[in-house]
């Protein structure tokens, strides 16, 4: 599939991007750090990561703008009102900002983690272990899915912005 960026509408067939390459670009150096050196699919594949992330990490408020037809993003939306009370309308600033600091991050580190397993077993969530006499403790997960890791600078843009739901205490996706 190739980098696609969704718009406004919502209506970009197999859109994989909130952001432009432009807009990462200006963005980060901006913040002092040039990638006008990286190649270009790299950085696209960054961003891609990152629209994936945010898709899967975050349950946002409102519904999405066209859920009867083929997009592939969860922004554009509708029925979302920021902190302020005002209808947001397609792709929020706030969102883009969060893609773009985790586009960075993706260009040297995986956005989910694969929490340790142990020869023969599955994902471990907890272990502890005892010196004298000697203990080992294990308690696995149900599943070996890669878990999402926390960015408080992308997590803060979305909350500040009021783009996240948080009825029933829950604020991202498990």
């Amino acid at each position: 599939m190739a980098f696609t960026e969704q718009d406004a509408t919502g209506l970009i067939a197999d859109a994989n991007a909130y952001i432009s390459l432009i807009f990462f670009k200006a963005y980060v150096l901006d913040r002092g750090t040039d990638h006008s050196a990286t190649a270009d699919a790299t950085l696209q594949v960054a961003i891609v990561k990152a629209t994936d992330y945010v898709d899967t990490r975050y349950r946002f408020k409102g519904l999405k703008l066209n859920p009867h037809t083929t997009q592939t993003t969860e922004w554009p939306r509708s029925y979302v009102y920021d902190r302020d009370s005002d209808l947001v309308e397609g792709i929020p600033v706030a969102l883009k900002e969060a893609v773009a600091e985790l586009a960075l991050l993706a260009l040297t580190q995986s956005l989910y983690t694969t929490p340790a397993a142990v020869a023969g077993g599955g994902q471990v969530t907890r272990e502890k272990h005892k010196i004298g006499p000697l203990e080992d403790e294990y308690v696995y997960a149900n599943s070996g899915a890669q878990q999402p890791r926390s960015f408080p600078d992308a997590d803060r843009k979305l909350s500040v912005a009021g783009l996240i739901d948080t009825s029933g205490g829950q604020t991202v996706r498990a």
